[in-house]
């Protein structure tokens, strides 16, 4: 590419082909799956960490919640 068609020089990133989309999607899915049949976080710093894990939050959020025991009685 020219400096006239690019002229702030920007480094685009490479475009996959469908199948190696495909391919890295799965992958990816396969490790968010292993993470969410982790038990429940002990604690918030806990369930930070096991979050960060988790690869979809590189490029995105998810959301951290305590969970309430309900007493039934």
């Amino acid at each position: 590419m020219s400096n006239v068609e690019n002229p702030r020089n920007i480094e685009y990133p490479k475009i996959a082909s469908r199948a190696d989309w495909l391919n890295a999607r799965k992958e990816l899915l396969a490790k968010e799956q292993e993470l969410t049949r982790h038990p429940d976080a002990r604690d918030l710093n806990e369930a930070i960490q096991m979050g960060s894990k988790i690869p979809p939050t590189r490029v995105g959020s998810i959301e951290v919640r305590p969970i309430r025991q309900l007493n039934r009685g």
